[in-house]
């Protein structure tokens, strides 16, 4: 009976979810998303031009953007519980992109460096203006190409590519490119592996 309830909440939920970001001009007609799905601006409200999501793809997590940032996720992705974005400039990703549980993609630092403005940011609750992004956050576009799979908790840091169909280990730390086709695993993320490319041996592109 609760496990029923529970079941009958979180679908109300989920309809909620897809009604705030519908109303927001937001295309959600291909797209399945989760209860546990939270879209956040700093400024405003996600809006089409600000978050855009391919055909076929499934949310869930936290996907925050700063007053200039964009998200733009192709079709036939997932993205499960736990996964946290932030962006201030722009993640891209492609298509048939997954994403496990409890990985976090960022297009910058998340705070300054500056000793002073951490130390100002603390003398203020979490939540108010100085911990807003701030124009103090170093920033740089992130690019996911088709057919990369993130292992849980995996990180992907500000300036970052990784090449078509390559893995990303779980607990990996990303923070330079990755070619196409590689495996990247540890702390700091490197190439452990070439994987085959088995599209030219089968014809398919």
């Amino acid at each position: 009976m609760i496990g029923r309830m529970v079941q009958v909440v979180n679908r109300m939920r989920a309809r909620q979810v897809r009604r705030y970001l519908e109303r927001n001009g937001i295309d959600l007609s291909h797209v399945q998303c989760s209860h546990r799905l939270l879209v956040k601006r700093e400024s405003g409200v996600p809006t089409g031009e600000t978050f855009r999501i391919g055909e076929h793809t499934h949310l869930e997590g936290r996907y925050i953007l700063g007053s200039e940032g964009r998200i733009v996720i192709g079709s036939h992705c997932s993205f499960r519980t736990g996964t946290h974005m932030s962006s201030r400039d722009l993640i891209t990703i492609g298509d048939h992109v997954f994403g496990a549980e409890g990985i976090f993609i960022a297009d910058n630092d998340n705070h300054p460096v500056s000793p002073l403005a951490r130390k100002e940011m603390t003398c203020t609750p979490p939540g108010s203006v100085l911990w807003k992004m701030s124009d103090q956050v170093a920033c740089k576009p992130v690019a996911i190409e088709d057919g990369v799979w993130i292992g849980r908790h995996a990180m992907i840091l500000k300036g970052v590519r990784i090449g078509q169909w390559s893995i990303v280990a779980a607990g990996a730390v990303v923070t330079k490119d990755v070619p196409e086709f590689s495996i990247v695993a540890g702390n700091p993320g490197k190439v452990v592996k070439t994987i085959v490319n088995d599209f030219e041996l089968s014809g398919e592109d």
